[in-house]
């Protein structure tokens, strides 16, 4: 699977799918005074994935340390590593005020991908057939005896 899953992935689709999901956790949850802290990784990680597939070409690290060791901007570091170990050390994030700097940084990033990443220019699967044929492939492997 993960073979193949580099030879049909489209980078510009991952972006898309990346995008709404930043574009919808970032409406849904940090734009308040009080805002529940885990909230800023579901976010994040999105943004911070795009930043990747535009580096490298690839899919993203799943661990979100290294994905952030690779492209998270240095100004960020000292903030994201404070509200890591807070997560790391409380487990379930409270609620807390914003924190200015990802604000910042989250809403750069989505003025910077603007309309590049929504609407209804994004890619379509069904034009790669033989992604299709190969994933079927490997789901029907999957699921027999």
């Amino acid at each position: 699977m993960r073979t193949t899953s580099v030879q049909v992935m489209s980078p510009i689709a991952l972006c898309y799918h990346y995008s709404h999901m930043a574009r919808t956790n970032a409406r849904e949850y940090l734009f308040r005074d009080q805002v529940r802290l885990k909230k800023y990784f579901y976010v994040l990680r999105p943004l911070l994935a795009i930043r990747h597939v535009e580096k490298h070409g690839s899919p993203p690290p799943v661990e979100f340390s290294k994905l952030a060791d690779d492209v998270l901007p240095k100004n960020l570091s000292r903030s994201v590593e404070a509200l890591l170990e807070l997560k790391q050390s409380s487990g379930e994030l409270e609620f807390g005020d914003q924190i200015p700097e990802i604000n910042a940084f989250i809403e750069e990033e989505l003025e910077r991908h603007g309309q590049r990443f929504t609407g209804q220019d994004r890619p379509l699967m069904s034009a790669k057939s033989e992604a299709y044929e190969q994933l079927n492939r490997i789901f029907r492997s999957a699921i027999r005896p």
